[in-house]
């Protein structure tokens, strides 16, 4: 009697292969054709969509932490410098007098025909009396200018055309600078130097000698603003 040939478990493990993926029971074709790929880029439409999206998502953010005092977050997402939301704003210095008043207060004017000694006295005089009348330091020139008369005036009006855009902004600083190079000559600065090396005590009082020393200082920078030059 021949043998009998089992083909039962090859068949099944033939079909298993064809028609199914371990047991799941779904078929798993070994070469998926074209129309059965997942297609993963998006359209236009749903890029569009997705952008929108994330547009939306950042404005919820900046508007959360707005709300809770945080810093704001920017376009890229990024928590931008905080704003000082509620700081109080730093008001403006302004003087204690207006223009008028102080034209009004008939103060000492500087003509530009004394001495220098004579400009020196008038320069403190009109810084002392601004001090006094809370005259902020933006507004002093503006203030002082207005006390010039004669050769002073003139002098000014020139340095003004001269330099329009220079000028129109001078602080007092650059101003005290600019009267003392106009109204102190050189000679006169350099026999003020030399007074001062040679200035000694002698038979002046200590008040005296103070007093004199402080004349002459005044027209020597170098010394007048460094404290330790003055006490040598």
């Amino acid at each position: 009697m021949p043998p009998v040939t089992r083909s039962r478990g090859r068949g099944r493990g033939r079909g298993r292969g064809r028609g199914h993926s371990g047991t799941s029971g779904q078929p798993a074709d070994a070469n998926p054709t074209p129309e059965q790929v997942p297609q993963n880029d998006p359209s236009p439409a749903q890029l569009l969509a997705m952008m929108q999206a994330m547009q939306n998502e950042i404005q919820n953010l900046r508007q959360g932490a707005l709300a809770n005092g945080a810093a704001p977050i920017n376009d890229a997402g990024v928590g931008a410098a905080p704003a000082n939301v509620g700081a109080p704003e730093m008001p403006i210095p302004v003087s204690a007098i207006s223009l008028m008043q102080w034209m009004g207060m008939k103060l000492d004017t500087f003509d530009g025909s004394g001495t220098p000694v004579q400009a020196a006295d008038w320069l403190t005089y009109v810084e002392d009396k601004m001090d006094v009348f809370e005259v902020v330091y933006q507004d002093r020139v503006r203030f002082s200018t207005q006390l010039l008369k004669g050769e002073a005036q003139i002098l000014w009006k020139g340095v003004q055309a001269a330099h329009p855009a220079m000028y129109g902004l001078m602080s007092w600083h650059d101003f005290v600078r600019q009267f003392e190079r106009r109204f102190y000559p050189a000679t006169f600065l350099d026999k003020m130097k030399m007074d001062l090396n040679n200035y000694v005590q002698d038979k002046k009082t200590v008040t005296e000698y103070e007093v004199g020393f402080n004349q002459i200082v005044r027209f020597v920078p170098h010394v007048a603003y460094n404290d330790m030059e003055k006490a040598r």
